[in-house]
């Protein structure tokens, strides 16, 4: 009966009239439940005080669509997954992407890549739903497993998208629902930006850019800290630039790698003010044993 589950389209990726509704948690439900889009009365009013966006797909069109597009489903990851993990997209575009309806898109890319099968039945299935959860997961990637293997994920979705590049323009849902402001920094970070990477100006200065090692790893996940990331995008920004300078002895300007407000939050952020002294310290003495100082 629609009048005791409220709005049916509130109910994805665990959320329960029951568990955010239920008379028993009172007049505003459970708080838990809602944000600026899933309201308690949009959601748990029979007649929901407001909307909620729409799919971008109508039901009778699904099988118009090449089945790549389709995203119907797989012994891995069911078509009713796809649709909760496009429409968090579509609602990160609206309230940002820090709201409580994404689906855990961890657990979704380890079930689409559990095997070379599984990952054969999402391209099959899904591709563009595929390489939106690679993108979505390359940050996760990297603190784990480390640059690298983030930077292998991108190129095979750049590859995967190469394929699939004559069907791309007909997935509505990689096209308008995919908030694709989250993955726009990637080319930057990765080193894939044409318009900074084609050539160095005439006269510009050469820079010899220092490998600090993990004092700047982790540009992905150091990159998502505000205003403060700008200290990963200068570095990245030179790191791949055409201006860039391997030999020392040839350079005009040195520049030394070091993501230090990434280093505070994620490194020494729960640590007493003296621990944090003595690892800045340890810092500092790192950066005066890196050679050619004072050779030029």
């Amino acid at each position: 009966d629609s009048e005791n589950v409220g709005n049916a389209a509130c109910w994805r990726g665990g959320f329960t009239y029951e568990a955010c509704c239920s008379p028993s948690l009172g007049s505003s439900g459970n708080p838990d439940c809602f944000d600026s889009i899933y309201t308690y009365s949009v959601c748990c009013k029979p007649h929901g005080g407001g909307t909620l966006l729409e799919d971008c797909r109508k039901p009778g069109d699904v099988q118009l669509l090449p089945k790549p597009l389709r995203c119907q489903g797989t012994p891995w990851i069911s078509g009713e997954e796809w649709d909760s993990y496009f429409h968090a997209h579509q609602l990160s575009q609206v309230i940002g992407t820090s709201f409580k309806g994404w689906p855990n898109t961890t657990a979704l890319l380890a079930r689409a890549n559990a095997s070379g099968a599984a990952l054969e039945a999402s391209k099959k299935d899904c591709v563009f739903g595929l390489a939106a959860l690679v993108l979505h997961g390359l940050p996760a990637m990297e603190a784990k497993q480390g640059v690298r293997v983030a930077l292998r994920a991108y190129n095979e979705v750049s590859r995967l998208r190469g394929q699939a590049a004559d069907i791309e323009p007909l997935d509505c849902r990689w096209n308008e629902m995919t908030n694709h402001a989250m993955f726009a920094h990637y080319p930057l970070l990765f080193g894939g930006e044409a318009r900074f990477t084609e050539r160095c100006p005439n006269g510009a200065p050469r820079i010899f850019v220092y490998d600090t090692g993990d004092m700047a790893d982790n540009p992905l996940t150091c990159s998502r800290t505000g205003f403060w990331a700008s200290e990963v995008y200068i570095d990245r920004f030179l790191r791949h630039s055409p201006c860039r300078e391997h030999d020392w002895r040839r350079a005009d300007l040195f520049f030394v790698p070091a993501y230090l407000t990434c280093w505070e939050l994620k490194k020494v952020g729960g640590f007493p003010p003296e621990h944090k002294a003595r690892e800045a310290r340890r810092l500092a003495e790192r950066v005066r044993q890196l050679p050619h100082w004072g050779r030029r």
